[in-house]
């Protein structure tokens, strides 16, 4: 509502990631074809994962089955579980090697301490690591992803396993990127004379009038970055998925 050209979300703070979830839904389908009745296992930081909450809408649009493992504290924001139970069948754990079995894909993530308060950080520790034993319970032909870069949450040595494609899944953003460059500048838009002049900032339809709510997330965008006011979902923060 803003702008006289076409944006790409290449990433915005702990809410979405829409160009990483295209090469994520590319790399899925490269293996196994589909991803209608694929269960695909989310595991690490999750509540600020911005890439596990793209990934597990557009996996739910074509049928693939969800289950979310991480601690409490940083398992999935509750409303957008909500979402993805109506469209479709949705699983929660805090133990990986209780379901790696059932897995078809299992996405990795790393800690988001960068947008943790202290009390949670020293809380949460670290979660479940990715090793070689943990990958002796799953499935022959499971696929193992992870937006990158990794911290601590796979081992070097599994980078060695057939079944490990996150390399393969970042050299596939790549293409995937420059096919969606190709495709907007190939797209009939009009002259930026034409367009209609974007709003004022300050009218801004999505500004709520009044709202000077700070969100309880020290490191959220909403504080500090000027005239930037808190947006809510219920009582979640649309920035950071900080709960009020």
């Amino acid at each position: 509502k803003v702008a006289m050209v076409p944006i790409i979300n290449a990433g915005d703070g702990g809410h979405e990631h829409p160009t990483q979830t295209l090469f994520d839904l590319y790399t899925i389908w490269q293996r196994f074809g589909e991803l209608s009745g694929r269960r695909i296992g989310f595991l690490g930081d999750l509540r600020f994962g911005r890439t596990v909450h793209s990934l597990s809408h557009a996996a739910a649009m074509f049928g693939a089955p969800l289950t979310f493992i991480a601690p409490d504290g940083l398992q999935m924001p509750t409303h957008l579980l909500r979402e993805l139970e109506q469209q479709t069948t949705v699983g929660t754990s805090d133990d990986v090697h209780s379901v790696i079995a059932e897995l078809d894909v299992l996405y990795v993530t790393r800690v988001q301490a960068e947008r943790m308060d202290d009390a949670l950080r020293s809380r949460i520790g670290r979660t479940q690591v990715v090793t070689p034993e943990l990958l002796a319970k799953a499935r022959s032909d499971m696929l193992v992803l992870h937006p990158l870069p990794r911290v601590d949450e796979i081992t070097q040595e599994v980078d060695e396993d057939p079944r490990a494609a996150y390399f393969e899944q970042l050299a596939n953003g790549v293409v995937m990127r420059m096919a969606l460059l190709d495709e907007l500048f190939q797209s009939n838009f009009p002259p930026l004379g034409g367009m209609k002049q974007p709003q004022q900032y300050a009218d801004a339809p999505w500004r709520e009038a009044g709202d000077t709510t700070v969100c309880g997330n020290a490191k959220c965008v909403t504080n500090s970055e000027r005239d930037v006011q808190p947006r809510w979902d219920g009582s979640w923060c649309l920035y950071c998925d900080f709960e009020r």
